[in-house]
């Protein structure tokens, strides 16, 4: 059972035995409001790269408010059968951008199983919701995840997904952070002229944003860029790309980042052979990456730096940025680093110039380095190991253990050569895979543009059709009564007109549903707002339909609050909604049964409903309703005849008025159709 505390702040979170996953009782105490964990979600969306952990903690508690809410509306957990139209909207908006922002966690965390859970959940809320900036966001989080396991084909098809979003939008941000991403997959690949143009025309999309965050994702393209010349060697355009990039913004809240940059600047000077201002540059870098938490970068700038100081002939400071590093290794269990570590060691112990000078220290650091990169088949730095140990056995007189040692580094350099060829071919696959992807996605955009087009041209017609239909049908329904009217009509002519009179009118019924239909959809028609009065336009709306049921021998009950209830609305509209669920619970119904429509507060909303003694319906059948044509397999009980258009209409003018329809049905028990106005 989901239960919510309060906390000392009196600010509410879920307690520790709430599951991020599921939806299950009403909370026992009140849920936030919408405008609250909209807050929590924006505050996340501000912190996300300064304060990963605070930001995470927001979108749990918001994803935990957001289901609770959904819960007392009867969301009981997803399926991919889930209807989200049934529930109330402002909360499926809540959860959609809980979980696509979790999901983005995940994705910068590296958490598979994790990101795995959400997605299905996410990508179905996000579709309903058609929120390009979400949507975008969601499948580049997918795109990190792929990348993370190596499946560059299948990443860069998920960032091809998630730019048209970002670009309708106009959204540089993000466009931004997409192209980078597309570009660090082309680097992956080796193939670096198409990184160098992702990166570009990524700067390009930062410099025409207006996110407060435009400047970070402009410093991490440069940098992104200054790693790739680095790889070319083109050394002096990669150190323009990293000054670049620590004066695109004020990097003093983003110390990851920061450090990333200043690293690189270090290791940019070290390769230049500028050792002292590499170590300027890596001291600074270090120090920011202890205070950010880069619990993996830390080893990496004190092996650079051990390095540097040995190269300066400065032994002792070597020695003690490799015992710093070689505890933060062990720390965080990084085997990678701590071979790396390891093997300085041996070379510094093994530097005779120096008074710590100890072989049988070396040895040891050496073994110590193979016997941990066996454990992570880190091929090429045990190659390394066994040519350094080689190289201390033959210096110690020992040829013997010197050409074994050899013998194990040329294995140990045959399988690493063995192994990045087949990495290379596995990017030739991709690649190919890649390539194939983008033409089959332009085939298929090409194919929907077509098809978007035949629908255009499908509706413009009915309309078309629609409109030129219904003068006639109105003049001819007027030429029928008239006709009905004259006193010397014989049975057999009155039977038959009274017959045409009604094919007529469901004709012309049809006619005007399909053009207000096509009115709501297009985006031409907006609600006319006006005060007020919620219960009583409901009510009379409805009372208006009592001789219908009369004629039916159906009983019609009311339940309404006895308050007024200020709202603001369109009359016609509303009175619309009404008409269409009443008449369909009558058409439904058969004789001697009751209908029931009341109003009543339903957590943040006005629950309008409507409740039948009808033939309910099954599942399958639900999941057609409030489409275009839908029909159930029911019929109605009075001969009535039925277009298939109302539930569509009901949902778009409810759509319009922000409110969110739904049913509940048992096959033999009836149905309620409601409508949750949101307060």
């Amino acid at each position: 059972m989901v239960t919510l505390e309060l906390t000392e702040r009196g600010k509410w979170k879920p307690s520790e035995n709430v599951k991020t996953s599921a939806a299950s009782a009403v909370p026992a105490v009140e849920t936030p409001s919408p405008i609250t964990v909209k807050n929590w979600l924006d505050e996340a969306r501000s912190q996300f790269r300064s304060d990963m952990a605070r930001s995470a903690s927001l979108i749990a508690d918001a994803e935990s408010a957001a289901r609770a809410a959904l819960a007392m509306a009867g969301y009981t957990g997803f399926t991919p059968e889930t209807d989200w139209s049934r529930l109330p909207r402002e909360w499926v908006v809540m959860l959609g951008r809980a979980l696509r922002s979790r999901l983005s966690v995940h994705a910068l965390r590296s958490d598979q199983n994790e990101a795995a859970a959400a997605r299905a959940e996410a990508e179905s809320v996000l579709l309903y919701l058609k929120d390009d900036a979400e949507l975008g966001a969601f499948y580049s989080a997918l795109g990190i995840l792929a990348y993370d396991r190596s499946e560059y084909a299948e990443s860069l098809r998920q960032y091809s997904t998630a730019l048209p979003y970002a670009k309708r939008l106009a959204d540089g941000y993000l466009t931004a952070t997409i192209l980078q991403n597309e570009g660090n997959v082309w680097s992956e690949l080796g193939e670096y002229a198409r990184a160098i143009d992702g990166y570009t025309e990524a700067a390009k999309a930062a410099e025409n944003s207006k996110d407060a965050s435009a400047g970070l994702i402009r410093a991490s393209i440069l940098m992104n860029l200054a790693a790739v010349y680095q790889d070319y060697k083109q050394l002096e355009t990669a150190r323009d790309f990293f000054c670049k990039a620590l004066t695109a913004c004020d990097l003093s809240n983003f110390p990851i980042l920061h450090s990333k940059i200043v690293a690189g600047l270090g290791t940019n000077e070290k390769l230049c052979g500028n050792y002292s201002a590499a170590r300027q540059r890596l001291n600074e870098a270090l120090r920011l990456k202890r205070r950010g938490g880069d619990r993996a970068g830390a080893p990496f700038c004190g092996f650079q730096l051990a390095l540097c100081a040995r190269k300066c002939g400065d032994y002792t400071a070597a020695a003690e940025y490799l015992d710093h590093a070689e505890a933060e290794a062990r720390e965080i269990d990084h085997k990678r680093w701590l071979t790396q570590v390891l093997i300085e060691r041996g070379r510094l112990l093994a530097t005779e110039e120096w008074s710590g000078h100890d072989p049988a220290g070396a040895r040891k650091a050496y073994e110590a380095a193979i016997e941990c990169s066996r454990a992570i088949n880190y091929r090429d730095s045990a190659a390394h190991a066994h040519e350094a140990l080689a190289d201390l056995h033959e210096k110690s007189g020992n040829p013997a253990a010197a050409l074994q040692a050899l013998r194990e580094a040329n294995a140990h350099r045959l399988a690493f050569h063995e192994a990045e060829a087949e990495r290379k071919l596995a990017s030739l696959r991709a690649l190919h895979e890649v390539e194939a992807a983008r033409e089959e996605t332009a085939r298929e955009r090409a194919r929907n543009r077509k098809l978007e087009h035949l629908l255009e041209e499908k509706d413009a017609f009915l309309s078309i059709a629609a409109h030129d239909l219904k003068n006639p049908l109105s003049a001819l329904i007027t030429l029928v009564r008239s006709m009905q009217e004259e006193p010397s009509l014989s049975e057999e002519t009155a039977i038959g007109l009274r017959e045409i009179e009604g094919s007529v009118s469901h004709m012309f019924a049809i006619v005007s549903n399909l053009l207000d239909l096509s009115r709501y959809e297009s985006g031409d028609v907006a609600p006319e707002l006006a005060d007020c009065e919620l219960s009583s336009v409901l009510y009379f709306a409805a009372e208006a339909l009592l001789p219908v049921a009369q004629r039916k021998n159906i009983e019609v009950s009311f339940s309404f609050p006895a308050e007024d209830i200020p709202y603001r609305a369109d009359f016609t509209m509303l009175r619309q909604i009404v008409d269409n669920l009443v008449s369909n619970a009558l058409k439904f119904s058969p004789p001697e049964t009751t209908v029931q429509v009341s109003l009543s507060q339903h957590g943040n909303s006005w629950r309008f409903a409507v409740n039948d003694e009808g033939p309910g319906i099954d599942a399958a059948e639900q999941q057609k309703l409030f489409k275009r044509f839908s029909r159930t397999t029911n019929r109605p009980t009075a001969g009535e005849h039925s277009s298939g258009l109302g539930l569509a209409i009901v949902k778009r003018l409810a759509d319009l008025h922000g409110a969110s329809v739904g049913v509940r049905s048992t096959p033999g028990k009836g149905s309620v159709f409601f409508v949750d106005f949101p307060r």
